[in-house]
Parts: C-alpha cells; structure tokens; sequence
C-alpha cells in the first residue's frame, strides 16, 4: 500500500530509513541500538510502513508483528513532535492494520491514548496493567536483597551454553502461552547479547526462568521474567541482575500482578524515571491470550518483541 499527495509519501519503510527513524526515536528517549532496530526492521519488512514528507522528513512510523496466521502485534508507533496532532498517525497506523489482514491484534498503550484506540479503532482494553522503568542499577543493594534469600529446594542456575538447554525453555514457555511462538522465543534467546539464568525444582524440571538483552545504547532490557511463584519471580529478577554492572542503564517491562515487584525496583535503582503504567488492547471481538498467569510472574511482551 502506497499513498502519494503533494504533501507527504506513505509507504513501507526502507532499510535505509531506520537510521532517520533512529534519530527520531532517540529524541523521545527509546535509546534502542542501531542493531537492533535493524534487527526487528527486518524480521517484518511487508508490515512496516512509515508516512515522509516530500523533504524526505519522517513524519510517522508504525510496525505491525505478525505472530500467527491469526495474531499479530503493533509496536513502533510514533509520531514525530512537530507533525502531532493533524492525523498522519492515523494513516500509518491504519496501513499497517491493513496489511496485517484479519488478525487479531495485540498492543500496549498509555493510559492517555486509550480513549484514541477504543474510539477510533475499535480496541477494547483487556485486564493486563503494566508498567514500564528504567534506572542505573546499583549492583551492591542487588547483593544485599539476596543474602538472606531461602531458595529450599530450588536450584538457580545461569545458562552458559544456551544450546543444550533452549529446547526445554520453550517448553516451559509453551505451557504458560496461549499460542505457538517457539521461532520467535529460540530467535531471542539464542542472540549472543541475550543473558538467561533458570530455576529448577528438586527434580530438575524448569520453574522459570529470566533474561536480559543489551539492546539499548547504554545498557540492557529485562525480558522477560516467568516464574511458578512471585518470591521466586524476584530471586529470578535479582539474580539476572547480578549479571550486569553497576551503574548500567536497565529497562524494565512487566505485568502488575503484586506491587512488591514495584517496590523492589524503585529500591534497585537509582535515578529510576516514574513508572510508566499501559494497559494491554485488543482489536474487537478477540478473546484475550489466555496465559497461565498463576506461572507469570512479570510478564514482558514477547510477542511483541522477539521477532
């Protein structure tokens, strides 16, 4: 789908574009590696539109993630400053829905943009609260949180060779996901950047698991955190943790399911920026994904991410 006037292009982005969208997206803070961006530029290329001025300014982008035949998920939806408020997003965004058939689509949203989705597209929310921070962590309180910790019978173990255990982790993984995304789970962890550290039970089998990836400029992405409990979820989250060095830039994603895990982030890192709170949306008439969410302790948003 392309859309020419006197006034602006639409179409699907280049691999060229990326770095102009790069600049864009630094300016609001999302700090992703160039990389990265590549990265996820090219696992979607049919479903990746953005709207330029006939300057050959960007205006707007917007990503559609195909995940099944039936699902998919929207991310990378911006708006440059100087362009807001005069509807091009609604083109971009209304391009890639198209090109995204008839899926259902998931998204994340700020709370102040929710009424935009329920209105004009037709989204209805669903009961998944989230967050979003980011803060230089310092490792000594990490060290301190995890002194007194009483594991019982639980075995905490890191991954060093991700080959000899990433087939039982998407196992784990499909127990607690409504649908089939093995590709997009071994394509994420097996990334050379991507941390993991495993819980197991007394007898051996996978109870959860955590993972940290360097795709921001100055640090590293919590994804995600899965647990059978919310006290091993935080042994799991600290020990991930402890991987990293001090006063590194962290990112982090999850559901509320207990405010603790709030608190305990707040606690870990300094010059943390305010939790930003979204809310999950679906396109009408879809039911939710029905993750086991007694298994998910914080839930990052896979599906929109590995790809």
């Amino acid at each position: 789908m392309e859309t020419n006037n006197e006034d602006f292009e639409l179409r699907l982005l280049k691999r060229e574009d990326i770095r102009l969208l790069k600049r864009e997206t630094d300016k609001e803070g999302w700090c992703d590696k160039l990389d990265f961006m590549f990265e996820c530029y090219e696992n979607n290329p049919d479903t990746y539109y953005g709207l330029f001025a006939k300057d050959g300014r960007l205006i707007s982008t917007c990503q559609g993630i195909p995940l099944t035949d039936n699902i998919a998920a929207i991310a990378e939806f911006l708006t440059v400053r100087e362009f807001r408020g005069r509807r091009y997003g609604k083109l971009v965004f209304e391009a890639v829905v198209k090109a995204l058939g008839n899926r259902i689509i998931y998204l994340n949203a700020l709370h102040a943009a929710i009424p935009m989705y329920v209105n004009r597209w037709r989204f209805s929310k669903t009961c998944l609260e989230g967050f979003m921070q980011c803060g230089i962590l310092r490792l000594a309180d990490v060290y301190k949180k995890l002194e007194n910790v009483d594991l019982g019978t639980t075995k905490i173990e890191f991954v060093d060779k991700k080959e000899d255990v990433i087939d039982e982790i998407i196992d784990y993984d499909s127990s607690i996901c409504s649908f089939e995304r093995r590709r997009y789970v071994r394509n994420w962890i097996m990334k050379e950047d991507y941390l993991a550290v495993l819980a197991r039970d007394s007898a051996g089998k996978i109870i959860g698991w955590a993972g940290v990836r360097a795709t921001l400029e100055t640090g590293y992405r919590l994804s995600p955190v899965y647990a059978s409990c919310d006290k091993l979820a935080r042994i799991l989250f600290l020990n991930i943790l402890t991987k990293l060095k001090d006063g590194i830039d962290v990112e982090t994603y999850g559901i509320v399911r207990d405010d603790g895990l709030l608190d305990v982030i707040s606690e870990l890192f300094s010059n943390a920026t305010n939790i930003t709170r979204f809310t999950g949306l679906r396109s009408e008439g879809a039911e939710d994904l029905k993750h086991d969410y007694d298994k998910v302790y914080a839930l990052f948003n896979v599906e929109e991410t590995i790809i």
